[in-house]
């Protein structure tokens, strides 16, 4: 993919203990949102799923026991993650693999040594690191039918025109992140690859997850207090999309299907 992204890996695998922990509990609600508010998985028969960018695993192992899989893959480049994963998560059911490179052909061909043809790809928090999504989903709808997609909306009024400390998608990004979604452009951003949802939705972060790792050592300066102040008063009283794009930040959840006829020009 980019040496940019192999920066971030190399940065993301020194994390210390309390923000691993941290992204497990994330993991855990990312999922059971998606499971929650998208009643069609269990209608799919799904057997059989991969995690591209599995990270730790924990939303993996999750993912398979609350949908009861016969047989689940975790792939991520970072071999300090699958390591963990494999410690941690593996099951009979669950298996953690390591990909050897960036480029996405030679990761599809691996993935397809492994685990073959499957019922559906995991994309949680995954699309706003990879910077050509259209050819990874391309190559990814040869060996699965569905994708569970989970995208951060973190472009919101507050953010962007309000608080200094907004840093735009870059490379130098804190989260590795290449671009950014707003309440509305989402949902373009998904049809324009391709992707036709059969459920999709937003959601507002549970308050434990607004603090994003980056955050976790800050003390609470003031400003930093009425600002959670003011999103949990504004999230009591507003409809969860003007909320997202008023202060946010928020989520994006579907499940869709490719079809690589029905690209939206940009």
């Amino acid at each position: 993919m980019s040496d940019e992204l192999e920066s971030f890996y190399a940065r993301w695998q020194s994390e210390r203990t309390e923000l691993i922990d941290f992204d497990n509990a994330c993991a855990i609600r990312k999922v059971d949102t998606i499971v929650r508010n998208v009643p069609q998985l269990t209608s799919l028969g799904l057997k059989s799923a991969i995690d591209f960018g599995c990270g730790r695993g924990r939303a993996l192992r999750h993912f398979s026991d609350k949908l009861h899989l016969e047989r689940a893959y975790g792939f991520d480049f970072s071999h300090t993650a699958i390591d963990y994963a494999s410690q941690m998560w593996s099951s009979a059911e669950v298996r953690y693999h390591r990909l050897s490179s960036l480029d996405i052909d030679e990761s599809i061909e691996c993935i397809r040594g492994i685990a073959g043809r499957v019922d559906c790809v995991l994309l949680l928090d995954l699309l706003e690191h990879v910077p050509d999504c259209q050819l990874l989903l391309s190559r990814l709808s040869d060996i699965a039918t569905y994708f569970v997609i989970k995208l951060p909306v973190e472009a919101n009024l507050l953010d962007n025109y309000v608080l200094r400390h907004k840093i735009y998608p870059s490379t130098g990004h804190y989260d590795g992140h290449l671009r950014e979604f707003n309440a509305n452009s989402v949902f373009y951003f998904i049809r324009k690859l391709g992707l036709t949802p059969l459920a999709e939705g937003l959601y507002r972060y549970h308050p434990e997850d607004v603090q994003s790792a980056r955050n976790l050592s800050l003390s609470g300066s003031v400003k930093d207090v009425v600002v959670r102040v003011a999103r949990a008063l504004l999230g009591a009283v507003l409809h969860k999309k003007l909320f997202i794009a008023v202060c946010g930040p928020g989520g994006y959840y579907c499940v869709a299907t490719f079809n690589r006829g029905n690209v939206l020009n940009p």
